[in-house]
């Protein structure tokens, strides 16, 4: 048998990336809880008595739909972001002063 010679070409097995059988039936069956109606209305009943384990919940969409990213990188200035920032804000002060008629109009200044 050769002795084993580094920079080799690999042969067979799975390429790097392409999940392992497992890992498909394990994210099928994430996504099939995630979708069910009953597990859903008995998620909702587990969250509003405060029930609910949350790294339970964080691991299953986890498995259903991948993690989300560690690592945001912003380039450039926040601008814009402040300024959708401040549209969402002033969108929801006048939903709010919609819905409620007492709600006064906020000072700009």
């Amino acid at each position: 048998m050769p002795k084993f010679q580094k920079g080799h070409p690999r042969y067979g097995g799975r390429k790097k990336g392409v999940p392992t059988r497992g890992q498909v039936e394990v994210q099928q069956l994430a996504r099939d809880l995630l979708s069910d109606p009953a597990y859903l209305a008995n998620l909702r009943e587990r969250l509003i008595r405060g029930r609910c384990a949350p790294q339970v919940e964080c691991k299953l969409y986890a498995y259903a739909f991948g993690e989300p990213p560690r690592e945001i990188n912003l380039h450039g200035s926040l601008r814009g972001v402040v300024s959708v920032v401040h549209e969402h804000v002033s969108r929801l002060e006048l939903a709010a002063g919609a819905t409620n008629p007492d709600v006064s109009e906020p000072d700009v200044h």
